[in-house]
């Protein structure tokens, strides 16, 4: 559901020898509990002139969402990135900060009511999508997910209806 997940993505690999250019590599946020392919992500799409993209997932089949401009000079080797997306009901907001001082390199926004609730993970992926193609590669660190808990107010109003409720049990025995 709703949330803000955030990854350091410290280093990743565009192509494999022997494998088409192009790889993904990002979070994947309301998975289907399912695995029945359908989600939504963040990626670095970087294919020689990487992106920062919003991509649904329906079945496996990649839908693209909102894009960012390219990322220049954006270094796939040990800079180190934070990928983070706030998830809001229909809104996701997506941000790329740069690890050593936290700037901020890129912010998309992408709004899509299909998929509500689901499980958040990684994901690297090639372009090719063939069995026998070489799979990149990426090193992820610090992963987190950290969802809305209900406020005080909203607990305590449903303690007091489980003990009135308790209450009118006892007194129908």
């Amino acid at each position: 559901g709703d949330g803000t997940f955030r990854v350091d993505l410290m280093n990743w690999t565009t192509s494999v020898p022997g494998s088409p250019p192009g790889s993904v590599q990002g979070l994947l946020f309301r998975y289907s509990a399912a695995r029945d392919g359908n989600s939504y992500g963040l990626f670095i799409d970087d294919d020689g002139s990487p992106t920062l993209s919003f991509l649904r997932f329906d079945n496996f089949a990649a839908t693209q969402g909102s894009q960012s401009a390219p990322l220049v000079g954006l270094n796939n080797a040990g800079t180190g990135y934070t990928l983070e997306v706030i998830a809001v009901g229909t809104s996701f907001t997506g941000n790329l900060y740069r690890k050593s001082d936290n700037s901020s390199i890129a912010s998309i926004s992408w709004s899509d009511s299909t998929y509500s609730s689901g499980r958040a993970g990684l994901l690297v992926a090639s372009d090719a999508f063939a069995p026998s193609s070489p799979l990149p590669g990426a090193s992820f660190d610090n992963f987190s997910a950290v969802v809305p808990v209900p406020e005080p107010g909203t607990m305590a109003l449903f303690a007091l209806g489980a003990v009135v409720t308790g209450i009118g049990l006892r007194k129908r025995r």
